[in-house]
Order: structure tokens, then sequence, then C-alpha cells
């Protein structure tokens, strides 16, 4: 499958070696760093290598790992029409919603939406109603992890500990470097190996809009994945 990246521009400064072989110098790109090394002169190397690595490791290490029965709830994801909406605005923006390139980033912006396209529905704790009316989980990738790890089931029905390699279309993939806050994306199809193990995830993404592009691929390797089910009805002892 063909993943793309839409709009960003790349520079590259090529060197002539001793041994009459071209190599990159310098990498230059109007990307955020989800890919561009933090060269550390003193070391010849990325500052942050051993971090991105270690992360690495401790994802792999999930192979194999447990995975947990879907639970069943009274209003399921629907994964379908959340991983259409991620495709059909990926590389646009939903004037629906207030975008924010410009303040911060617009990808947790754009997960949400997928989430609301899905059927999740907005609460008191995760909500956009105009420019001026929203709560920050909607926004912010912090905010939506502190949404995700309190909510009740019958605002939303997640897992946000569930085993690296248990993920589905429609699910979300958090990510960073030194924690998973930094970036939301969402996974849009799965890669298996020739034994139907789960290796890798295609994710789509703003605010550097990404389509089909690796999770393997991204320098923030700190990635967390949370995994989307449903909501339930409000209970009865906590009807008014």
């Amino acid at each position: 499958m063909l993943s793309r990246e839409f709009d960003i521009e790349h520079h590259f400064t090529l060197e002539l070696g001793d041994d009459s072989i071209w190599r990159i110098s310098s990498h230059k790109s109007e990307c955020n760093p989800f890919y561009v090394f933090k060269y550390d002169a003193s070391s010849n190397s990325d500052a942050k290598i051993g971090t991105v690595l270690s992360n690495i490791e401790m994802r792999n290490a999930q192979y194999g790992g447990e995975i947990k029965a879907e639970p069943a709830c009274d209003h399921p994801y629907n994964r379908a029409a959340a991983v259409e909406y991620a495709r059909q605005w990926v590389n646009a923006r939903n004037p629906n919603y207030k975008a924010y390139d410009t303040l911060g980033g617009n990808c947790m912006n754009f997960a949400s939406q997928v989430l609301h396209a899905g059927g999740i529905r907005q609460t008191d704790g995760w909500f956009y109603e105009s420019p001026t009316k929203f709560y920050r989980s909607w926004i912010n990738v912090g905010g939506f992890t502190a949404y995700a790890t309190s909510a009740s089931p019958d605002k939303l029905l997640c897992d946000v500990n569930a085993s690296y390699y248990s993920g589905q279309p429609g699910d979300l993939i958090l990510m960073g470097i030194d924690s998973p806050t930094n970036h939301a994306t969402i996974i849009c199809d799965v890669v298996k190996d020739g034994d139907g193990r789960t290796v890798d995830y295609l994710l789509c993404s703003n605010t550097s809009n990404l389509e089909n592009f690796p999770a393997s691929a991204y320098y923030y390797t700190n990635q967390r994945l949370v995994q989307i089910f449903g909501w339930n009805d409000v209970p009865a002892e906590k009807l008014p």
C-alpha cells in the first residue's frame, strides 16, 4: 500500500567523500520532528538515539502479549466510519472545526474528529462546539490521555494499557520520545506477517498530513496504543 505525505518540502545536502560515495550531510524539512533526528556533534549521532532505541526494544517486548477480548458495550465504535473519515480529511480540514496547525498542531483535533465520526459521543470532559467553546482534551494529546484514563464507561469505553500489537483500524496511537504525549495518530490499516501476527500499523495523521505512514518509521518511538470500544448508556443510578 502506498504511503503518502502531502505538501512537505525536504531539503537534502549531499557531500562527495574521499571514497567517491555521495552521502547526505544534512536534511531540513518543514515537518515537525516526527522523523528528523536531532544531531549531537559531540557524539556524532542523534542526541536522543539511546532513548529512541530503548523505546523500540520496550515496544517489541510486547510481541506475543495477552490480547484481551473486546468488551461488549451499548454503543460500539464504528471503526469503518472512523477510518473513512480519517482518509477523507487527512489532507484537508473539515470547515466545521477550527484548525490548529499553527497553534501547536492539529493532530489531536483530527483524532477527536475521527472518534466522533466513529460514533463516540461528546461529553462534558471531551467536546467541541465552536472555536471558542471546546474542552482541552479535544485538541491536546496530554488532555485526551487524562480523559481516556479517567473516563467512566458511560462516557468512553477504551483501554489505554492494551498490548501494543492488539490494535485495530480506528484505534489511536499516541506518541513522543520521553513520553507518548506529543502526537496523535489513527490506525488505518494493520500490517501482518506470514503467520498472521501484527508487526506494524499504517497511520493517518495531521499536522503534517500523512496517509498510510508506518508507525515504525516515526522518530517518535515511545508509542501508546489506545483501544476504542464505544460507550455505554448512563446507569440508572446516575440519572437525575
